[in-house]
């Protein structure tokens, strides 16, 4: 018997649907463009158990003849193109002619279409991708796809379906994507008997933008565009104020397809390099469009990653498109940038070291004589080429000797020991540390961190009693969110009111902050819901609740406490020492990270040479 089989048509088709279709979003996803390659300008998705139990698209596009209809449920059958040449310039969403037969043999399926120029349309039935029935019936022009039980013959794959509402808020994010891709379309989405989506047509994706997420989010956000031979990028880059704590509101688009591109991404990275804070990503929405020859769709079944036959280049446009939005930012392509922060993370070389990767390296020279003022610097920078490095770095060395050592370096450590009531405060310490004594030891207390502790610990405290006590708010707060953050707030409504914050909805997307703790402060806490809203959209919702609550309480404690940089009075230092001692041992931050650093008497003593 021979080792190698032929698969059976319908084996075939289930392993092509693992790789189209991964969930509910995944079906919406295929069909959505579909209907936008048949020149759709209304879509509506009607779901039902997120999408799980039934997923209805229907379009008022061109629609499918009788014979079209029946040829595009076999694999590979496509209207998008016809030979291997036709790759080099593909125009249309889909082109692979796997996305109906795959999801057909997944579920039980049922399309009903017509053309204009036909009396009556066209019905067609499957299920687990097996034909039962095809026959007229009467139609609009247009196409409807139902699916229903999706994965029903697949146990192992259904298994892997997450909630209703989780599924529901990917749906929506994908519908989002496209109807920002493509502004002139009614998009729309029902799940069950709740409208969850309506976007009518706009006459520009700044319109779409504002509908979508919302005004005040669209006033931060600045338009930038750049046009070269064949090449066009085009932005909306928001103000270094409009941050997010992850990359999920950062949209790239090829030729209005939504696309996923990690060069893409560390070019805005480096677009943005010291406009805003580490540990925070900028919001950008970037349009490339480009000659359909000069980039390779056909790498991902999805469609969803891309090749650019000159990356470098569409980067270089999309930082001058930066640019041009913000016009403040030197000339520096993107080769240069890449290059300049290769090796060292994106932070600027230490005097004295080489960053490897960049095509010149920059070394301190010391000057010789001494030096007044008004004249040269003590050092100033040469540049050496990369090649000369081994040759330089020798006689770097030889002249610059390391200067001989009396005494130890004395550094403070780390103590993670309960603190004793005897301890005092002496002084501020760059209004960002307590300079303490306890007994004979130094200490120095970082107020950022033990403030962070103590509101943490209070919320924790608060929470686990019947519920936070809150406060009325003579003025509300009103926010509006995206259509798929608005769903995962609503959902979870009581989470924040657990950390003492109370929302109310106040409109289809709009939340009215009704009342709050007394550890909030009200400039932060549309900052603590938005954010905390980010973190549950990106999966903590579906862990125990427990750890949800958790999560929230981290970032209000965060986003509430004193920063490093404010300057404190007495009383409020001497306040957070009484936090300080009231601590669990042991008396870490909410990273782990200590809050005390101690210098004991031996250890000054030794400095000083008094001790051996």
């Amino acid at each position: 018997m021979p080792k190698i089989s032929i698969l059976t048509e319908e084996t075939a088709n289930k392993i092509a649907a693992g790789e189209v279709i991964e969930r509910p979003s995944s079906v919406v996803k295929e069909l959505v463009e579909n209907s936008i390659d048949a020149g759709a300008r209304k879509v509506s998705v009607e779901l039902v158990g997120g999408g799980k139990t039934l997923i209805r698209v229907t379009d008022d596009g061109s629609g499918m003849s009788y014979d079209d209809a029946l040829l595009c449920l076999e694999r590979h059958a496509t209207s998008k193109i016809s030979s291997a040449s036709d790759l080099d310039s593909i125009t249309t969403f889909g082109f692979r002619g796997e996305a109906i037969p795959s999801i057909a043999s997944v579920s039980r399926m049922e399309i009903i279409t017509r053309t204009a120029d036909s009396i009556s349309g066209t019905r067609v039935v499957l299920e687990g991708g097996i034909l039962r029935s095809v026959g007229e019936q009467g139609a609009p022009v247009g196409t409807q796809v139902t699916v229903r039980q999706l994965f029903f013959n697949t146990p192992a794959r259904h298994k892997f379906t997450k909630s209703n509402a989780t599924e529901l808020g990917h749906v929506i994010n994908t519908l989002q994507r496209q109807a920002l891709a493509h502004p002139g379309i009614n998009f729309r989405l029902v799940n069950g008997e709740h409208e969850a989506l309506n976007l009518p047509p706009a006459p520009s994706t700044a319109d779409r933008l504002a509908v979508v997420w919302g005004n005040e989010f669209a006033r931060e956000l600045r338009h930038g565009r750049s046009v070269t031979d064949g090449l066009a990028v085009a932005g909306y880059f928001g103000t270094p104020a409009l941050t997010r704590s992850n990359r999920d509101h950062q949209l790239f688009f090829l030729n209005r397809r939504p696309i996923m591109n990690r060069l893409l991404g560390k070019a805005l990275a480096d677009a943005y390099r010291g406009a805003v804070m580490s540990g925070r990503f900028p919001v950008a929405f970037v349009f490339v469009e480009v000659d359909p020859r000069m980039v390779d769709v056909n790498i991902h079944p999805t469609k969803r990653e891309v090749r650019f036959a000159e990356p470098d280049r569409v980067c270089d446009e999309l930082q001058r498109a930066y640019r041009a939005a913000f016009d403040d930012a030197p000339e520096r392509s993107f080769e240069e940038r890449t290059h300049a922060s290769a090796g060292n993370g994106g932070e600027s070389a230490p005097v004295g070291g080489i960053a490897v990767g960049r095509a010149f390296v920059e070394v301190p020279e010391r000057s010789r004589g001494k030096r007044s003022l008004g004249e040269e610097p003590l050092f100033k920078s040469i540049r050496i080429d990369e090649s000369d490095m081994a040759l330089s770095l020798p006689r770097l060395e030889r002249e610059e000797k390391p200067v001989a050592q009396i005494f130890p370096v004395v550094r403070p450590a780390a103590d993670f020991s309960a603190v004793s009531q005897g301890i005092r405060l002496i002084n501020r310490l760059f209004n960002s540390y307590l300079l303490c004594v306890e007994n004979d030891d130094l200490l120095i207390v970082d107020q950022h961190a033990l403030h962070e502790r103590i509101l943490y610990d209070e919320l924790v405290e608060r929470s686990s009693r019947s519920g936070a006590v809150t406060q009325k708010m003579l003025i509300p707060l009103t926010l509006e969110l995206s259509p798929d953050r608005a769903e995962i707030l609503t959902a979870h409504l009581d989470k924040f009111s657990r950390v003492g914050i109370e929302i109310e909805p106040f409109g289809a997307r709009t939340f009215a902050v009704t009342a709050l703790m007394s550890i909030h402060s009200e400039k932060r806490v549309l900052e603590i819901v938005r954010e905390g809203v980010d973190e549950l959209y990106l999966g903590l919702r579906m862990k125990a609740p427990r750890e949800i609550l958790e999560r929230l309480m981290t970032i209000s404690a965060c986003k509430n406490s004193i920063k490093a940089g404010d300057a404190l009075s007495d009383e409020e230092a001497e306040m957070l020492l009484d936090g300080l001692k009231r601590l669990a041992q042991p008396p870490t931050c909410l990273h782990g990270r200590p809050l005390v650093l101690k210098l004991s008497a031996p250890q000054i003593a030794r400095a000083f040479g008094r001790k051996g």
